[in-house]
């Protein structure tokens, strides 16, 4: 059984009782899921074929538009997350989704004029974590990146895995509130998903 989660994130116009900044969270508490988040529409369809060979219930999540494509040239692969830029430097954002990823490419651009190392890496695949990859992590500072509420959602889940670990994680994800009508980006930036987030940490760290 695939579920294609439609409206996944802030919605903008659609008002306030259509924020889809929950699911995420209780998802993640259901045995056996499989949650996809999709970088663009065109690893949506890919996740929509690859969903027909998984043998457990799958979840894909997506926003109410899609406006990017991350050109990669990663297979995709059931479980396995990839790199789209950088590498496993001083700092590693992994982003979930495409809003996300668009905040870190946009704080990664900005960073790196100013000589950080910023890799980002596409976590598409939510439930269950890359664990493979996390423990290939050589960097002390992980940012997680997601357009739902931090409660429950993707960074906590890292939160909780590199527990008792010697990484500094960072999460970007929206607060515990209810979040208003108004648009998408602008209700990002309030709410707490967004570039400057990621900026704001590195900088800190710089010291």
């Amino acid at each position: 059984m695939t579920l294609c989660v439609d409206r996944a994130g802030v919605t903008g116009p659609d008002g306030e009782t259509h924020q889809g900044v929950f699911d995420l969270s209780f998802l993640n508490f259901i045995p056996n899921l499989n949650i996809w988040v999709p970088k663009d529409a065109d690893e949506f369809g890919r996740m929509v074929l690859l969903s027909t060979e998984c043998a457990g219930p799958v979840a894909i999540r997506y926003p109410h538009e899609s406006e990017y494509t991350f050109h990669s040239d990663t297979p995709l692969e059931s479980g396995k997350w990839e790199w789209l830029e950088g590498g496993d430097g001083d700092f590693v954002i992994l982003a979930c989704g495409e809003r996300a990823l668009c905040e870190a490419f946009e704080a990664e651009k900005y960073l790196e004029g100013r000589g950080f190392d910023v890799g980002i890496v596409n976590a598409r695949f939510v439930k269950p974590l890359d664990t493979d990859f996390l423990d290939s992590l050589k960097a002390k500072n992980i940012i997680t990146v997601e357009d739902n509420m931090l409660i429950g959602g993707f960074g906590s889940v890292v939160d909780t895995y590199f527990s008792g670990s010697d990484k500094c994680v960072k999460n970007v994800a929206y607060r515990d509130e209810f979040i208003p009508h108004g648009s998408a980006r602008e209700l990002m930036g309030e709410f707490g998903v967004s570039a400057k987030e990621i900026i704001d940490f590195v900088l800190h760290h710089e010291n």
